[in-house]
Protein backbone atom coordinates (compact mmCIF):
# COMPACT_ATOMS: atom_id res chain seq x y z
CA UNK A 1 0.00 0.00 0.00
CA UNK A 2 1.35 3.38 -1.03
CA UNK A 3 -0.09 6.32 0.87
CA UNK A 4 0.23 10.05 0.33
CA UNK A 5 -1.83 12.64 2.14
CA UNK A 6 -3.74 15.24 0.20
CA UNK A 7 -2.12 18.66 0.11
CA UNK A 8 -4.19 21.78 0.85
CA UNK A 9 -6.26 23.18 -1.99
CA UNK A 10 -4.03 26.25 -1.99
CA UNK A 11 -1.03 24.13 -2.95
CA UNK A 12 0.27 23.90 -6.55
CA UNK A 13 -1.83 21.90 -9.03
CA UNK A 14 0.32 18.78 -8.79
CA UNK A 15 -1.17 17.56 -5.51
CA UNK A 16 -0.66 13.90 -4.76
CA UNK A 17 -3.26 11.34 -3.83
CA UNK A 18 -2.42 7.65 -3.88
CA UNK A 19 -3.87 5.30 -1.30
CA UNK A 20 -4.75 1.92 -2.76
CA UNK A 21 -3.26 -1.59 -2.64
CA UNK A 22 -0.67 -1.95 -5.39
CA UNK A 23 1.65 -4.98 -5.21
CA UNK A 24 5.29 -3.96 -5.47
CA UNK A 25 5.75 -6.39 -8.34
CA UNK A 26 3.35 -4.47 -10.54
CA UNK A 27 4.54 -2.04 -13.19
CA UNK A 28 3.28 1.54 -13.19
CA UNK A 29 3.24 4.42 -15.68
CA UNK A 30 3.25 7.93 -14.17
CA UNK A 31 1.92 10.35 -16.80
CA UNK A 32 3.20 13.88 -16.33
CA UNK A 33 5.43 12.77 -13.46
CA UNK A 34 6.85 16.30 -13.06
CA UNK A 35 8.99 16.77 -9.96
CA UNK A 36 8.07 13.27 -8.72
CA UNK A 37 5.51 14.23 -6.10
CA UNK A 38 3.95 10.79 -6.58
CA UNK A 39 7.11 9.20 -7.91
CA UNK A 40 8.96 9.84 -4.65
CA UNK A 41 6.59 7.34 -3.02
CA UNK A 42 6.24 4.87 -5.87
CA UNK A 43 9.89 4.52 -6.87
CA UNK A 44 11.07 3.20 -3.46
CA UNK A 45 7.99 0.98 -3.15
CA UNK A 46 7.88 -0.71 -6.55
CA UNK A 47 10.33 -3.40 -7.58
CA UNK A 48 13.41 -2.56 -9.60
CA UNK A 49 12.58 -1.21 -13.06
CA UNK A 50 8.80 -1.17 -12.50
CA UNK A 51 8.32 2.61 -12.50
CA UNK A 52 8.16 4.60 -15.75
CA UNK A 53 7.53 8.33 -15.79
CA UNK A 54 6.62 10.50 -18.77
CA UNK A 55 7.37 14.21 -18.53
CA UNK A 56 8.16 16.80 -21.24
CA UNK A 57 10.16 19.00 -18.85
CA UNK A 58 13.39 17.17 -18.06
CA UNK A 59 14.48 19.80 -15.56
CA UNK A 60 11.46 19.05 -13.36
CA UNK A 61 12.41 15.39 -13.11
CA UNK A 62 16.01 16.23 -12.30
CA UNK A 63 14.87 18.60 -9.57
CA UNK A 64 12.62 15.88 -8.19
CA UNK A 65 15.48 13.41 -8.11
CA UNK A 66 17.75 15.90 -6.38
CA UNK A 67 15.21 17.16 -3.83
CA UNK A 68 12.70 14.33 -3.35
CA UNK A 69 14.07 10.91 -4.34
CA UNK A 70 17.86 10.96 -4.24
CA UNK A 71 20.42 9.41 -6.56
CA UNK A 72 20.71 6.26 -4.42
CA UNK A 73 17.06 5.35 -5.03
CA UNK A 74 17.51 5.93 -8.75
CA UNK A 75 20.55 3.65 -8.78
CA UNK A 76 18.85 0.92 -6.74
CA UNK A 77 15.37 0.93 -8.32
CA UNK A 78 16.36 1.95 -11.88
CA UNK A 79 13.20 3.88 -12.82
CA UNK A 80 12.80 4.87 -16.45
CA UNK A 81 11.97 8.40 -17.58
CA UNK A 82 10.74 9.48 -20.99
CA UNK A 83 11.10 13.18 -21.69
CA UNK A 84 8.16 13.55 -24.05
CA UNK A 85 4.59 14.85 -24.22
CA UNK A 86 3.05 11.54 -25.33
CA UNK A 87 3.41 7.80 -24.87
CA UNK A 88 4.41 7.30 -28.50
CA UNK A 89 8.01 6.47 -27.57
CA UNK A 90 7.07 3.58 -25.31
CA UNK A 91 8.22 0.24 -26.65
CA UNK A 92 5.97 -2.65 -27.59
CA UNK A 93 7.19 -4.53 -24.51
CA UNK A 94 6.26 -1.66 -22.17
CA UNK A 95 3.08 -3.05 -20.61
CA UNK A 96 1.72 -1.68 -17.33
CA UNK A 97 -0.57 -2.96 -14.61
CA UNK A 98 -1.36 0.58 -13.48
CA UNK A 99 -1.12 4.10 -14.85
CA UNK A 100 -1.78 7.39 -13.07
CA UNK A 101 -2.45 10.82 -14.57
CA UNK A 102 -2.85 13.48 -11.87
CA UNK A 103 -4.00 16.90 -13.13
CA UNK A 104 -3.14 16.13 -16.77
CA UNK A 105 -6.52 15.66 -18.44
CA UNK A 106 -7.71 18.86 -16.76
CA UNK A 107 -5.37 20.74 -19.13
CA UNK A 108 -5.99 18.71 -22.31
CA UNK A 109 -8.18 19.64 -25.22
CA UNK A 110 -10.24 16.79 -26.62
CA UNK A 111 -7.59 15.94 -29.21
CA UNK A 112 -4.91 15.39 -26.56
CA UNK A 113 -7.26 13.59 -24.19
CA UNK A 114 -8.34 11.15 -26.90
CA UNK A 115 -4.71 10.57 -27.86
CA UNK A 116 -3.66 9.86 -24.27
CA UNK A 117 -6.51 7.40 -23.74
CA UNK A 118 -5.68 5.57 -26.96
CA UNK A 119 -1.94 5.41 -26.25
CA UNK A 120 -2.38 4.30 -22.66
CA UNK A 121 -4.92 1.62 -23.62
CA UNK A 122 -2.31 0.11 -25.95
CA UNK A 123 0.14 -0.30 -23.07
CA UNK A 124 -2.13 -1.60 -20.31
CA UNK A 125 -2.08 -5.28 -19.39
CA UNK A 126 -5.26 -7.29 -19.99
CA UNK A 127 -6.47 -6.47 -16.48
CA UNK A 128 -4.66 -3.14 -16.19
CA UNK A 129 -6.20 0.18 -15.19
CA UNK A 130 -5.42 3.88 -15.21
CA UNK A 131 -6.60 6.29 -12.54
CA UNK A 132 -6.77 9.92 -13.63
CA UNK A 133 -8.30 13.22 -12.63
CA UNK A 134 -10.47 15.50 -14.73
CA UNK A 135 -12.86 18.38 -14.14
CA UNK A 136 -16.51 17.73 -14.86
CA UNK A 137 -18.75 20.41 -16.26
CA UNK A 138 -22.07 21.08 -17.96
CA UNK A 139 -20.35 21.78 -21.29
CA UNK A 140 -17.31 20.43 -23.10
CA UNK A 141 -14.19 22.49 -23.68
CA UNK A 142 -14.12 23.34 -27.39
CA UNK A 143 -10.42 24.14 -27.85
CA UNK A 144 -7.50 21.85 -28.58
CA UNK A 145 -3.95 21.19 -27.46
CA UNK A 146 -2.38 21.80 -24.06
CA UNK A 147 -4.20 24.44 -21.99
CA UNK A 148 -2.13 25.83 -19.12
CA UNK A 149 -2.41 27.34 -16.56
CA UNK A 150 -6.14 27.38 -17.25
CA UNK A 151 -8.21 24.22 -16.81
CA UNK A 152 -10.79 22.58 -19.07
CA UNK A 153 -14.04 20.74 -18.35
CA UNK A 154 -15.81 17.82 -20.01
CA UNK A 155 -19.25 16.32 -19.55
CA UNK A 156 -19.57 12.83 -18.13
CA UNK A 157 -21.10 11.60 -21.38
CA UNK A 158 -18.09 12.88 -23.32
CA UNK A 159 -15.60 11.21 -20.96
CA UNK A 160 -17.51 7.97 -21.33
CA UNK A 161 -17.58 8.29 -25.11
CA UNK A 162 -13.84 8.94 -25.35
CA UNK A 163 -13.07 6.06 -23.00
CA UNK A 164 -15.18 3.63 -24.99
CA UNK A 165 -13.58 4.78 -28.25
CA UNK A 166 -10.19 3.92 -26.76
CA UNK A 167 -11.43 0.50 -25.67
CA UNK A 168 -11.50 1.37 -21.97
CA UNK A 169 -14.18 0.98 -19.32
CA UNK A 170 -14.96 4.15 -17.38
CA UNK A 171 -15.88 4.46 -13.71
CA UNK A 172 -15.97 7.34 -11.25
CA UNK A 173 -14.18 6.90 -7.91
CA UNK A 174 -14.69 8.53 -4.53
CA UNK A 175 -11.03 9.42 -3.97
CA UNK A 176 -10.66 12.89 -2.55
CA UNK A 177 -9.12 15.70 -4.56
CA UNK A 178 -9.20 19.42 -3.71
CA UNK A 179 -10.40 20.49 -7.17
CA UNK A 180 -10.96 17.57 -9.52
CA UNK A 181 -12.58 14.14 -9.76
CA UNK A 182 -10.83 10.77 -9.89
CA UNK A 183 -11.92 8.20 -12.46
CA UNK A 184 -10.89 4.68 -13.39
CA UNK A 185 -10.13 3.81 -17.01
CA UNK A 186 -9.89 0.02 -17.13
CA UNK A 187 -8.73 -2.37 -19.82
CA UNK A 188 -11.56 -4.37 -21.42
CA UNK A 189 -10.68 -7.59 -19.60
CA UNK A 190 -13.90 -8.57 -17.73
CA UNK A 191 -11.93 -9.32 -14.57
CA UNK A 192 -12.20 -6.19 -12.41
CA UNK A 193 -9.10 -5.63 -10.24
CA UNK A 194 -9.60 -7.03 -6.75
CA UNK A 195 -9.01 -3.69 -5.04
CA UNK A 196 -11.88 -2.18 -7.04
CA UNK A 197 -14.23 -5.05 -6.21
CA UNK A 198 -13.50 -4.49 -2.54
CA UNK A 199 -14.16 -0.76 -3.00
CA UNK A 200 -17.47 -1.15 -4.84
CA UNK A 201 -19.21 0.98 -2.22
CA UNK A 202 -16.70 3.71 -2.97
CA UNK A 203 -18.20 4.53 -6.36
CA UNK A 204 -19.87 7.85 -5.74
CA UNK A 205 -22.68 9.80 -7.33
CA UNK A 206 -21.37 11.95 -10.14
CA UNK A 207 -23.22 14.94 -8.75
CA UNK A 208 -21.62 14.74 -5.30
CA UNK A 209 -19.26 17.65 -4.84
CA UNK A 210 -19.74 18.87 -8.41
CA UNK A 211 -21.44 22.19 -7.91
CA UNK A 212 -20.64 23.43 -11.42
CA UNK A 213 -22.45 20.56 -13.14
CA UNK A 214 -26.04 20.59 -14.34
CA UNK A 215 -27.55 17.98 -12.01
CA UNK A 216 -30.49 17.37 -14.33
CA UNK A 217 -28.14 15.87 -16.90
CA UNK A 218 -25.73 13.99 -14.67
CA UNK A 219 -25.57 10.32 -13.82
CA UNK A 220 -24.07 7.82 -11.43
CA UNK A 221 -21.78 5.01 -12.53
CA UNK A 222 -22.44 1.76 -10.69
CA UNK A 223 -21.88 -1.95 -11.20
CA UNK A 224 -24.28 -3.75 -13.53
CA UNK A 225 -25.08 -4.96 -17.02
CA UNK A 226 -27.72 -2.67 -18.55
CA UNK A 227 -27.77 1.00 -19.41
CA UNK A 228 -30.36 3.80 -19.61
CA UNK A 229 -30.92 6.20 -22.44
CA UNK A 230 -28.04 8.60 -21.66
CA UNK A 231 -25.41 6.05 -22.65
CA UNK A 232 -27.54 3.48 -24.42
CA UNK A 233 -25.50 1.00 -26.39
CA UNK A 234 -22.45 1.02 -24.11
CA UNK A 235 -22.33 -2.48 -22.58
CA UNK A 236 -19.30 -2.02 -20.34
CA UNK A 237 -20.89 0.29 -17.79
CA UNK A 238 -24.19 0.90 -16.11
CA UNK A 239 -25.15 4.52 -15.63
CA UNK A 240 -28.31 5.11 -13.65
CA UNK A 241 -30.32 8.26 -13.21
CA UNK A 242 -29.99 9.86 -9.75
Amino acid sequence: RVVSTTEPSSAPPRTTIWSRPCPSGYSLLDIGCGSLRIGRLLIPYLNKGNYVGIEPNEWLVKEGIAREVGEDQIRIKEPKFLYADSAANLGDDDVFDFAVAQSIFSHCGRDLLERWLKEVSEHLSHSGAMVATFIGGAVDFVGSGWVYPSCVTFRLESMLEMSMSAGLRFRLLDWRHPRQHWALFAAPDPRIPGWLRRRRRGIRPWTQGCGNIDRRRTCRVVSGSSSPRDVKGHPNVLVTRE
